[in-house]
């Protein structure tokens, strides 16, 4: 299990596709992801989460993932189009680079 840093910005009064907002946590690029940007988002493993959301631990998590934590291969481009057919299951099967 991995968790990506996050907040939802919008309160549940005003809460919409329209309006809502998300903001992540962002760190330096570990040298997996470095090659397509020199940020990323900051990811916890399982063991910090509760350390991080009571208080108990802060800036000292927000450091870039393990190179062993995530894995990187070409998908369609059809991830770039929004509308009709976004949530095809099939987006993240690799593709020949």
């Amino acid at each position: 299990m991995m968790v990506v840093l996050g907040a939802d910005l919008s309160s549940q009064a005003h809460r919409s596709a329209a309006s809502a907002s998300r903001s992540f946590i962002v760190t330096d690029a570990n040298e997996l992801t470095r090659p397509i940007h020199d940020r990323m988002p900051v990811v916890l493993d399982k063991a910090d989460i509760r350390p991080w959301l009571s208080g108990a631990a802060a800036t000292e998590l927000l450091r870039p993932a393990a190179e062993d934590r995530l894995r990187m291969w070409p998908v369609s481009r059809r991830v770039n189009k929004t509308g009709t057919g976004d949530d095809d299951p099939t987006l993240i099967d690799e593709v020949a680079a």
